[in-house]
């Protein structure tokens, strides 16, 4: 899980044109990886960290090099949320999967259910401004961070980091941080 996950970060912080020069490599890195977290997830059904990093493998491999990948991205984490219905972390990366497929609506409402599943939490404030971003509605967007530095504020840094990111630009690694 750990590798699969350091993989994965490196692809995404990578250029679409930087993948393409290592495709044959990062390809068979992620068929390793995918493998090797099934296996994890037959021999421990219940292994929520495989679940959520096949979901990130079968993602890296849709954003990169085949888009049908996207739907098993789905499917696994979908696994992952009926298994662990009052944890957020599957529901956030569900959004994630959503928002590179520009279903922005999709990822909103999944991280809203997964903000109610604990309001008080500060990580479920920093995942729906991060979602929140990605929709343009800059309203919505002050009135949550203004929630979140009620509740903590020293959340003002992270806050301005997702305030001034650029999503067209920094998509991906934006995305990533939904993981």
């Amino acid at each position: 899980s750990y590798l699969a996950r350091q993989t994965a970060g490196f692809m995404w912080r990578s250029t679409t044109e930087g993948m393409k020069r290592v495709e044959s490599s990062a390809r068979r890195e992620l068929s390793l990886a995918q493998t090797g977290l099934i296996d994890t997830i037959t021999h421990t059904p219940n292994d929520l960290l495989a679940y959520l990093n096949l979901g990130l493998m079968y993602h890296t491999q849709a954003r990169f090099f085949d888009q049908d990948k996207f739907q098993e991205a789905e499917t696994i984490l979908r696994r992952a949320i009926e298994l662990n219905p009052r944890n957020p972390q599957p529901l956030w990366a569900l959004a994630a999967v959503f928002l590179d497929q520009d279903k922005v609506d999709e990822a909103l409402s999944l991280t809203q259910q997964a903000f109610d599943l604990n309001p008080q939490s500060m990580e479920a404030h920093i995942q729906r401004l991060i979602v929140t971003k990605f929709t343009g509605d800059e309203d919505r967007f002050m009135q949550y961070a203004q929630e979140a530095l009620t509740l903590a504020p020293e959340l003002q840094a992270k806050i301005n980091l997702i305030s001034n990111a650029d999503v067209k630009e920094k998509r991906a690694v934006v995305i990533f941080e939904l993981y």
